[in-house]
């Protein structure tokens, strides 16, 4: 089964932050799929955020090194590093980062080992959903 997803193009949504003249948040997406990356930079860019992008763990390390990153969306892949390594790593270099993680399988119990709380999106979500949960993050 195929779905198509139609984003406006060239338009920042009705209630964006985009027209404010605030210094603009970085959002970061891990995802193995290039299409679940695409939508979810393109979800974020109409809610006024910038975003960027990483296909593996190793270059979304690479992105944090390097760039003000201020909220890491996280696809829970197996195949990438199992949950528990993933959180551990991350919030080890970076404990006050703000993570979402996603997954097409219910949240693994092991993300919430750290005592921390964790946000996480049950793929497939809507661009609503993923604005609900970037919000509060975000913007307080």
């Amino acid at each position: 089964m195929t779905t198509t997803v139609w984003i406006p193009k060239g338009r920042a949504a009705k209630n964006s932050v985009a027209h404010r003249s605030e210094v603009v948040c970085t959002l970061l997406v891990v995802d193995g799929l290039h299409g679940i990356r695409r939508f979810v930079c393109r979800a974020i860019e109409l809610r006024g955020y910038a975003a960027c992008s990483a296909a593996s763990v190793a270059e979304a390390r690479t992105i944090l090194r390097s760039t003000a990153i201020d909220l890491l969306l996280i696809d829970v892949d197996p195949t990438l590093v199992t949950g528990v390594e993933l959180a551990s790593s991350i919030l080890t270099e970076w404990p006050d980062l703000p993570i979402i993680f996603m997954s097409g399988t219910p949240v693994p119990h092991e993300l919430g080992a750290n005592g921390r709380p964790i946000s996480f999106l049950q793929k497939p979500f809507t661009i609503w959903e993923l604005w609900e949960q970037i919000g509060p993050l975000l913007e307080g």
